[in-house]
């Protein structure tokens, strides 16, 4: 799942292989068109120099900062690069920025409540809203059966709205079907916004991509949660 962030005008991915049966996250320089990949290299913090299983990174610009968001739960991590450069792939490391715990349990509650879910997950790209806070889409699954191991997975959203100061997750919404039919898996990993209208794309029982589309003011009215 290679996410894709603009930052200073260039395109960069953030994704993950399997090294030594350990999942780690990679960085990779798109070309200006669009037509390869310029570099790509390892993305390590102090949790995947130990071989600790990262993924679903997510890559921030905040006024010249370069942040990365790193994990969701048990707490929400947000993660600052050491070296200010994106230019230069070579040695790459993220150091703890801010880490808390505000809502967390209470998302993990509606969660608990509707999926019987252990965790939240980090999803999709952070964009800005009108009041000048980040919106971004978090999710959470469910094993259909507890007894057959590689029974589908229930997959569903929530979004989450970022303080831009602090960082905290000041308000949420409830689950979020993008479709009347709301199929197993909605995996939304990426968000568009032009003018008032937010576009969510996502992918869908792992065959093909939707795009949907809300007024800014629909999803506001959905953050009912703080």
């Amino acid at each position: 799942d290679i996410r894709i962030f603009s930052i200073s005008q260039r395109l960069y991915g953030l994704g993950s292989i399997n090294k030594d049966n350990t999942i780690k996250p990679v960085i990779i320089l798109f070309s200006k068109d669009l037509k390869g990949i310029e570099k790509i290299d390892y993305l390590t913090s102090d949790d995947t120099v130990k071989n600790i299983p990262a993924k679903n990174w997510i890559l921030v610009e905040r006024d010249e900062e370069i942040l990365v968001q790193t994990d969701i739960y048990p707490k929400f991590v947000v993660q600052k690069l050491e070296r200010q450069n994106l230019s230069d792939f070579k040695n790459l490391h993220l150091t703890r920025y801010v880490e808390t715990d505000s809502n967390i349990e209470k998302m993990l509650n509606i969660a608990d409540e509707k999926l019987e879910s252990q965790k939240i997950h980090g999803t999709s790209n952070w964009i800005r809203l009108s009041n000048g806070n980040f919106l971004s889409i978090v999710h959470s699954f469910y094993q259909a059966s507890k007894y057959v191991k590689y029974a589908r997975r229930i997959y569903r959203n929530m979004f989450i709205e970022i303080d831009y100061n602090d960082l905290n997750i000041v308000r949420f919404s409830d689950f979020v079907c993008f479709s009347e039919l709301c199929n197993c898996i909605q995996f939304a990993t990426s968000l568009y916004k032009e003018g008032d209208t937010i576009t969510v794309g996502l992918g869908v029982d792992d065959h093909y991509t939707r795009f949907v589309q809300y007024k800014e003011n629909e999803i506001i009215k959905s953050l009912t949660h703080s």
